[in-house]
């Protein structure tokens, strides 16, 4: 079962989201989809042992990102 993120362009920067998505990679299959003013993540198959937290760890990393690369 495929779970889904979405990130508005107002606040999230849509590079960072694809930093994330890369930085993340290994630990399952991550799709992006770009549509009007915001990208969503869709991720399958899961690392198992950190399937539960794994969107909201991205999730976080986005943000880092995006705050970082604002200055």
């Amino acid at each position: 079962m495929a779970e889904r993120i979405e990130f508005s362009g107002s606040l999230y920067s849509a590079d960072a989201v694809k930093q994330a998505v890369e930085a993340f990679a290994h630990l399952g299959k991550f799709e992006l989809e770009s549509a009007d003013d915001r990208v969503a993540v869709v991720l399958s198959d899961p690392d198992p042992e950190v399937a539960d937290v794994l969107l909201d760890e991205l999730a976080n990393h986005v943000l880092a990102l995006t705050v970082q690369s604002r200055g």
